[in-house]
């Protein structure tokens, strides 16, 4: 009785890990997609990071 209970309490252990990795895995990627569509579109949308600029007049960087 006690070997089925000791396996089941593994297993669920094992596909809570699993879910909980799986899910940190599919925020980077939407991450990671959200970095290419502004880098391919050239704008941006709601939470996403300005880049950082800076300009340049007569050749010197302006402060």
């Amino acid at each position: 009785m006690k070997k089925p209970l000791i396996y089941l309490i593994l297993a669920i252990a094992i596909i809570g890990i699993a879910y909980q990795s799986y899910q940190t895995y599919d925020a980077k990627q939407k991450k990671v997609e959200q970095q290419q569509k502004q880098v391919s579109q050239g704008g941006l949308e709601v939470g996403m990071k300005a880049p950082n600029l800076s300009l340049r007049q007569e050749g010197k960087p302006s402060i």
